[in-house]
């Protein structure tokens, strides 16, 4: 009778160190006898620093392999992830018009802004009338307020209609 060997299997899946033991005759092994649906029946979590980078070897922890989400910001050391290391398609620069309709009264001076929301950044804006007698004194980013602006006076008896628009920045996933 041949002798029966325990052999262990360690092993990295979705993000998870987990390892196995298996009773065998080791002429009996195939390779279909170990896989992985057999090694995640019988998953455990490894205790901090039993294993590390040097017990790893290179390549074998790819994105794939890495649930979403598992890697946060503490789990990184302070230079490991710079420009050279991210995608240049990782993020992508997202713009949103935003704008406002306002009514300016007669004879009157007023300034109207265009708001960008939290995340956003103003990185343009303008404004639109019908009416050629509105008179405009500035119309320009209001960084610190992360908004657009417009001052106006309107010279006639009449109401009259300007929309204002910010053209707000976001970054978001890439493709």
């Amino acid at each position: 009778m041949e002798k029966l060997e325990k052999f262990f299997i360690t092993t990295l899946v979705a993000g998870m160190v987990t390892f196995s033991s298996i009773l065998v005759v080791p002429t009996q092994v195939t390779q279909a006898l170990i896989t992985t649906n057999k090694i995640e029946d019988n998953p455990i979590t490894v205790k901090n620093d039993l294993i590390g980078t040097d017990q790893i070897k290179n390549n074998a922890i790819t994105s794939p392999k890495i649930k979403d989400g598992e890697v946060k910001s503490q789990d990184l050391a302070n230079g490991a992830v710079t420009k050279d290391k991210i995608s240049p398609f990782a993020l992508q620069l997202v713009t949103v018009g935003r704008e406002v309709d306002y009514w300016i009264d007669p004879q009157t001076a007023n300034g109207v802004s265009v708001q960008c929301i939290p995340g956003e950044v103003v990185t343009g804006g303008g404004f639109g009338t019908a009416d050629q007698s509105l008179i405009f004194l500035t119309s320009r980013p209001m960084v610190e307020a992360n908004k657009w602006v417009i001052y106006m006076y309107n010279p006639t008896d009449t109401k009259s209609h300007v929309t204002v628009w910010a053209v707000c920045a976001h970054l978001a996933p890439g493709l």
